[in-house]
């Protein structure tokens, strides 16, 4: 618990708007992905995989969402979509509000 507890303070020190994975899909006109910040579970290439990784999410009581990404074609599992920063660091420094407790990141999709 106390090695958590140091990986989310060490984390929470370093996420701002510089260092957060960004994804620009604003020139791609087959883009429907909302801008925003994303808090990704995971990344799929297969198809198997994917439903997998939501099946899991679903099984531990979660309401997983995907999008297919127009540039590479990956399959991206997120939590919820946030308008800013703030709010989605308050999500992931919550672990979803304690109800996920696997790897998270944030991506901001513009």
């Amino acid at each position: 618990m106390i090695k958590r507890i140091k990986k989310k303070a060490i984390i929470k020190n370093n996420i701002n708007e510089d260092t957060v994975l960004t994804e620009n899909l604003s020139n791609d006109e087959n883009n429907e992905v909302e801008k925003g910040y994303y808090l990704v579970t995971g990344i799929f290439k297969r198809k198997p995989y994917f439903e997998k990784g939501m099946a899991k999410l679903k099984k531990m009581g979660l309401d997983p969402k995907w999008f297919k990404n127009p540039k590479d074609t990956y399959l991206y599992v997120y939590l919820d979509r946030y308008d800013t920063l703030d709010e989605a660091k308050g999500m992931l420094y919550s672990d979803y509000r304690g109800k996920y407790d696997g790897d998270l990141y944030i991506l901001k999709i513009q």
